[in-house]
């Protein structure tokens, strides 16, 4: 009998000192209300902050939201919503960890952003009341819907996880590798998180200082510049010989471990020869359907690699008169050879 007891008490004081994270249901309209959408407004008691500084920026599009809201109605769940808590003095407010895109289309259609459109092909088996509001609402904004189905998706409920603390540095950017391995994250997302690395700070500085667009044309997401760049740094920096690309945990466990130990020189040094590798990219005036998917699938691994047509190959040979010493046929359907032939143009031809 006292094992037992013993045995109970010891699991009951196990119990209370671990801090896990807890779900907890929560109404859509006190949700929304709650919400913290702009790094530019004061935060709030208890408020939701969607806008914290390591967040990528929204990417999403009205047919995204629109899907959302359709899968909302439909369906009644989304994926929870997670957050970790932050303290500043008497301040006591909950930070997103995941789900500000979710949290923003919620916020723009509650607040007639856009108007919501039925996205579903077919109707519910199981509820007429569904099907009917999702007929008559669409095409409408939210203050447009009659009162029985503005009161119908104001009491929806959606789960938000919260951390009864704050996360660390460390401990948010393994939070953010472990979504990417689930694909909620990318790579660049998790090297954001560790902005306060130095290497972080000067290759955001470094992209500020340069027109991407002209190269990408298009905006990127996901922090998809953030990895580019990164990831040539790395190669610069930590493998300048390397036969391979590197692995997302290579570069991760390169600015977790080595970031604040860059010189500035050096660094100074990476970014001309990357400046000029990508002025180098542009004047080959390559159409832009024609670049997308060869000179940045190739070189930079932007997008799915494709074989890099002769005619582009041409171009660099004559540009920089290195056929003898690169072989670039090899660059076809090989996209390691793309990014060591990147590497060789930012460190021994620009």
């Amino acid at each position: 009998m006292m094992f037992h007891m013993r045995q109970h008490q010891v699991v009951v004081a196990i119990s209370t000192k671990r801090r896990m994270a807890v779900t907890t249901p929560i109404r859509i309209d006190a949700y929304v209300a709650n919400l913290h959408v702009s790094n530019t407004d004061s935060l709030t008691q208890k408020c939701y902050d969607i806008d914290p500084d390591f967040q990528r920026h929204l990417v999403t599009t009205s047919e995204w939201h629109n899907n959302l809201i359709s899968h909302l109605i439909f369906h009644g769940q989304l994926n929870p919503l997670i957050y970790h808590t932050v303290k500043r003095g008497k301040l006591r407010y909950f930070e997103n960890l995941d789900g500000k895109q979710r949290s923003s289309a919620l916020h723009c259609f509650m607040n007639d952003k856009f108007r919501f459109q039925n996205t579903k092909a077919f109707a519910h088996p199981h509820d007429d009341f569904v099907n009917q509001l999702m007929v008559e609402c669409s095409g409408k904004y939210y203050s447009e819907w009659p009162e029985e189905y503005r009161s119908h998706f104001d009491t929806l409920t959606i789960d938000v996880c919260v951390y009864p603390f704050e996360m660390s540095e460390t401990m948010k950017a393994d939070f953010f590798a472990d979504l990417q391995n689930s694909v909620s994250a990318s790579c660049g997302e998790v090297i954001n998180t560790l902005r306060y690395k130095k290497v972080v700070k000067l290759l955001k500085d470094a992209m500020a200082k340069y027109n991407l667009k002209k190269i990408w044309k298009t905006p990127s997401i996901r922090q998809t510049d953030l990895l580019t760049f990164a990831n040539l740094a790395y190669i610069y920096f930590k493998n300048p010989e390397t036969t391979r690309d590197p692995v997302n945990e290579d570069i991760i466990d390169w600015v977790a471990t080595e970031g604040n130990n860059i010189d500035d020189a050096k660094f100074t040094e990476f970014t001309a020869c990357v400046y000029k590798t990508l002025d180098f990219l542009h004047s080959l005036d390559i159409p832009y359907k024609s670049a997308k998917n060869t000179i940045i699938g190739a070189f930079l691994m932007f997008t799915p690699h494709r074989s890099v047509p002769e005619t582009t190959i041409d171009k660099i040979k004559t540009k920089y008169e290195t056929t003898k010493t690169l072989v670039w046929p090899e660059i076809q359907g090989k996209p390691d050879q793309g990014w060591r032939r990147y590497t060789y143009l930012t460190t021994v031809y620009v």
